[in-house]
């Protein structure tokens, strides 16, 4: 009896040793699985706003390189890809460059139903904030240099029409033909010369109007961010109850990995109970006969 008294409190010393442990150790991991189970729901597109002048920058510089003599004058002017302004990816599967500060994680595994969504957000946040920067760094870059060899064309462009007053064309401008013949410019060279400076013209105006638009366009892009994020947070809160949902099964997840251990151990402790024979009663009678 003594020695099966002293077994059951060896186990029970065991128990109540390892079990908060094991408790602890399946409820962590189930945080752990909390933030792969989150993020497999949430949106991974974040849609960018309208951009101001988008398509105009588009259709303008595209004119202009297409033109033989401004084209030449562009050089190698690039503006960005503006159709990759419009989405913007967010990797939650672990392969991106972004580390998961160490504080939402602990706010993660310590959340309840009530938090989890706020916690979400919150996460969310931290990754935008951590990946827009150098996007919009990039795109204002992009417009930049764009704004940058414009300019240059710019100021080639001028010299060019400087050049053309200094020569005669500026006074044939604008004179009647018979004029012109009169000064000894055939009328045909007039009207050519003309059209030429009208075209200069025009193409400097679209040029200085181009530079105009892209300055605005890359003001506005971190607004457009900004707006992006808002419209992802919301999206999140519409999604509260079935982040609610995956918070509570995954959780629930590790409850049950701490049911499944208490019975494997009760067993356990029974089996180890039965090895232990019963002795027979003492029999007095027995001994004096």
């Amino acid at each position: 009896a003594n020695s099966g008294l002293a077994t059951l409190s060896l186990v029970r010393s065991i128990g109540t040793s390892i079990a908060p442990a094991i408790m602890v150790g399946f409820l962590a991991f189930a945080g752990t699985s909390l933030q792969t189970n989150l993020m497999a729901i949430l949106p991974t597109q974040v849609n960018v706003p309208e951009l101001p002048y988008v398509q105009e920058i588009s259709d303008k510089f595209a004119e202009l390189k297409n033109n033989p003599s401004m084209g030449d004058m562009l050089g190698n002017a690039e503006i960005p890809d503006f159709s990759s302004m419009q989405t913007m990816e967010l990797d939650f599967s672990g392969e991106s460059d972004y580390e998961m500060p160490a504080d939402i994680i602990e706010k993660l595994q310590s959340s309840d139903v009530t938090t989890i969504v706020g916690i979400t957000k919150e996460m969310s946040v931290s990754m935008f904030e951590a990946m827009t920067p150098p996007i919009i760094t990039k795109i204002q870059g992009g417009l930049a240099s764009g704004i940058e060899g414009i300019s240059t064309g710019l100021a080639q462009l001028d010299k060019s029409l400087a050049a053309m007053q200094a020569g005669g064309m500026g006074m044939a401008q604008g004179m009647p033909p018979a004029a012109a013949a009169q000064g000894g410019m055939p009328p045909a060279a007039v009207t050519q010369m003309t059209a030429a400076l009208d075209g200069m013209n025009a193409a400097k105006k679209d040029m200085e109007t181009l530079v105009s638009e892209m300055r605005a366009l890359s003001d506005a892009v971190p607004d457009a961010f900004e707006t992006a994020k808002t419209d992802y947070l919301a999206q999140i809160d519409a999604k509260s109850g079935e982040i609610e949902t995956v918070y509570q099964s995954t959780v629930n997840e590790g409850y049950r990995s701490i049911y499944l251990t208490v019975i494997v151990a009760a067993i356990l402790a029974i089996l180890v109970l039965l090895l232990y024979k019963s002795k027979r009663p003492y029999d007095a009678t027995a001994e004096k006969s």
